[in-house]
């Protein structure tokens, strides 16, 4: 038969185990990998700046320079995949595997394609200049002067931001 203080170090140490037990399965997760690259279909160069996510969820990544991406910690199951970038047609590769702690390898091949739009029609629309009308200073009519200004004229001349009459 075990003592009490027998006993309580067995208690101790079975509340400990439990402890440990639960903390590794906590942080034991079930998660996996997809890495790839995208290139375009036509010159085989890799496609920087490629948006690859996967479909109905916040995960996925942007290809680097290279045309290379990864999208890590995805919990285990199947999933669809999307890449996409303006002036490519969008790619979706279906039932894409993720497994413990493994890596899936999904690689795209983009094809061009036009960007369309709306047709949009501008038309300009200006105000009617008078071309034999130099100079204007309301409807004073020796403001129309258009030489030099002589302030022993006796018309309104402006010059440097200072009136003359």
């Amino acid at each position: 038969m075990l003592s009490k203080s027998g006993i309580r170090s067995l208690k101790w140490t079975l509340s400990l185990v439990c402890v440990l037990v639960f903390t590794l399965n906590t942080f034991a997760q079930e998660t996996g990998k997809i890495q790839g690259t995208v290139e375009d279909a036509e010159t085989g160069q890799p496609l920087p700046g490629v948006n690859v996510y996967l479909v109905g969820t916040e995960l996925g990544a942007a290809t680097d320079a290279e045309g290379r991406y990864f999208i890590i910690n995805i919990p285990v199951g199947t999933y669809d995949i999307t890449a996409s970038m303006i002036g490519y047609a969008q790619l979706t590769k279906t039932d894409v595997l993720v497994q413990i702690d493994r890596t899936s390898n999904v690689n795209f091949s983009l094809t061009t394609s036009a960007i369309e739009g709306e047709q949009v029609t501008v038309v300009a629309e200006r105000d009617i200049l008078h071309r034999n009308i130099k100079y204007s200073a309301g409807n004073d009519e020796r403001a129309s002067h258009s030489g030099p200004c002589n302030p022993k004229c006796g018309r309104v001349c402006e010059q440097a931001g200072r009136g003359f009459r």
